[in-house]
């Protein structure tokens, strides 16, 4: 559960592209690239959409699917609810975590989960990428109008999950339409995000923990 909640939640931007396959690609410069983290970080106050998981396994054949919706508000308040195949949720309410199976029973997350929920938030937020505690990120554009950024993780605990996560933004939205995870395992999850709805407001229940 903590892998899937990790996999499913980082979270949060852009229309992604393989790198192996992407043409025209252009690395920013370190002073291009900070200018696209202060947009990231002061432009999304809040945000929610849906999502679409689709996971390939490396041992499986197939893809399998999930969907749901995702509600964002800073600068510390994250719900990701899946509502297929399968339910469950887990909010996020300032330094309060509570995850919620599809039995509808509440329990308390660990300080591991308190920890990678920091770094959810931060992604979404763009606090992450411009404090780049928890990972290195490179920044390139394509001739398509999209700012593709490549994390690779620092600290060992995500090192041992992770060989990239790549997000591909829209540059007129500075809004996420697909992030892509290369796990260590060989399995890849792509999220896609559609109906994005930035800075709209967001009734507080949404966030209440029971």
């Amino acid at each position: 559960m903590m892998k899937r909640i990790i996999l499913l939640s980082i979270f949060i931007f852009g229309s992604l592209v393989s790198f192996s396959q992407e043409a025209g690609l252009k690395k920013l410069s370190a002073k291009e690239k900070e200018t696209y983290i202060k947009k990231l970080s002061s432009e999304v106050k809040s945000l929610q959409c849906n999502y679409k998981q689709e996971k390939k396994s490396s041992l499986l054949s197939g893809v399998s699917v999930s969907k749901g919706v995702m509600y964002f508000e800073s600068p510390n308040l994250l719900r990701w609810e899946n509502t297929h195949p399968t339910q469950y949720m887990f909010v996020v309410n300032n330094d309060k975590i509570k995850v919620k199976n599809s039995q509808g029973e509440y329990s308390n997350s660990n300080k591991m989960f308190q920890e990678i929920s920091k770094i959810i938030i931060g992604i979404i937020s763009g606090k992450e990428l411009q404090e780049g505690k928890n990972f290195n990120s490179d920044f390139y554009t394509n001739d398509k109008g999209l700012l593709i950024v490549k994390m690779m993780p620092l600290n060992r605990r995500l090192k041992s999950m992770f060989n990239t996560i790549t997000i591909t933004i829209d540059t007129k939205t500075n809004l996420a339409d697909i992030i892509q995870m290369d796990e260590k395992n060989g399995d890849i999850t792509t999220i896609t995000f559609s109906d994005k709805k930035k800075n709209s407001p967001i009734p507080k229940q949404i966030f209440t923990i029971k």
